[in-house]
């Protein structure tokens, strides 16, 4: 399986012209005799709309402002820097994060814009961090799906805290937590759900 990065998509992108433009034939001569052709991009995935996420990490202080995906095409190298972003902070720590958990986030961010960046309050934890957490905070799951990298505590600075969960709920797509006096949204890709803290 290849893999996809931001940097690698240009290269890619000037092959499918080319694919687009020269005969099968002209693309065969110019392949690299170890076998190599050119990966052939669809007209479609050349014209839909990149995915961009702009997420800052309220602790860390990182952010991440690019592309994720361009119509079918997904790139690595995004995820890998999102994964960092998204931590056990406090045991510095990296998990792969559930990508259906960073779709829903894309999709969220599509509705709110990208002016101000999502807050990232707490993404992956670590168990001995949850544990912790729960001796302090009584509401902390035992279980959490932050445990599993498929949760995110969020906010986005200038949309209200009810319209993130309204947009969550639109999803209807695991669970949202809606926690107005503390000012975030939990969204999770677990079983459908809601809830208020």
């Amino acid at each position: 399986m290849s893999i996809v990065t931001r940097r690698s998509v240009l290269q890619m992108t000037a092959g499918a012209v080319a694919s687009v433009s020269l005969p099968n034939e002209a693309i065969a001569a110019a392949a690299d005799p170890s076998g190599w052709r050119p990966k052939v991009i669809t007209s479609t995935q050349i014209i839909e709309k990149p995915q961009r996420l702009f997420i800052k990490n309220h602790r860390t202080g990182d952010v991440f402002n690019d592309v994720v995906k361009h119509g079918s095409l997904i790139f690595d190298d995004a995820y890998t820097e999102l994964d960092h972003l998204m931590r056990d902070w406090r045991r510095d720590e990296v998990i792969s994060m559930d990508r259906a958990l960073i779709d829903l986030l894309l999709a969220v961010q599509s509705e709110v814009g990208h002016a101000e960046p999502i807050t990232l309050i707490s993404g992956y934890r670590s168990k001995s961090t949850n544990d912790m957490l729960r001796r302090r905070i009584r509401k902390v799951a035992k279980n959490s799906y932050h445990i599993k990298g498929m949760a995110i505590d969020f906010r986005v600075e200038g949309v209200r805290t009810s319209t993130l969960n309204k947009i969550a709920l639109s999803k209807k797509s695991g669970g949202v937590g809606y926690y107005r006096s503390r000012g975030f949204i939990h969204l999770d890709t677990g079983p459908i759900r809601q809830w208020r803290g």
